[in-house]
């Protein structure tokens, strides 16, 4: 709903409550790079990922952010350590489709957007999550849709 302001506001009265929230944290640093705060958004983002036991998850929120911010080298150090884990185990298909969002290649984004699709692991909110919004005047992005519905 992008009511940023309100997020933020139910984000540190959790981490008030509990300091030790992987889930504050990580929504606060989300909202933050919404707002396009980046140094407090990578702050809490790589806090986040502290306070888990190296879920992907948390890695690739914390590349996305990075690639907003300008650090796209550590942006994609961060994705190729996701594409190799990938390798190995199972990576859902939407993480890597947010770094590669965040560094901008789109087709890159869409592929695993498509696969992120055929993994039934993709956002319900694909329409509308911000995460998202450089991809919906693309002419690929109704494919994707239909794609989504066909599953």
């Amino acid at each position: 709903m992008r009511r940023y302001g309100e997020a933020a506001r139910y984000y540190r009265s959790a981490l008030s409550r509990y300091p030790s929230s992987l889930q504050a944290h990580a929504g606060l640093g989300m909202v933050y790079l919404q707002e396009a705060d980046y140094a407090n958004a990578i702050s809490l983002l790589e806090r986040a990922q502290s306070l888990t036991t190296g879920l992907a998850r948390d890695r690739a929120r914390l590349g996305y952010a990075c690639a907003l911010a300008g650090a796209k080298e550590r942006a994609r150090g961060i994705l190729s350590e996701l594409l190799e884990l990938a390798h190995r185990s199972s990576v859902p298909g939407n993480m890597l489709a947010e770094l590669y969002i965040g560094i901008g290649e789109t087709a890159n984004a869409f592929n695993w957007l498509h696969t992120a699709i055929d993994q039934k692991d993709i956002p319900a909110m694909l329409r509308c999550d911000p995460i998202f919004d450089s991809l919906r005047s693309d002419h690929r992005f109704p494919g994707l849709l239909e794609h989504q519905r066909m599953l």
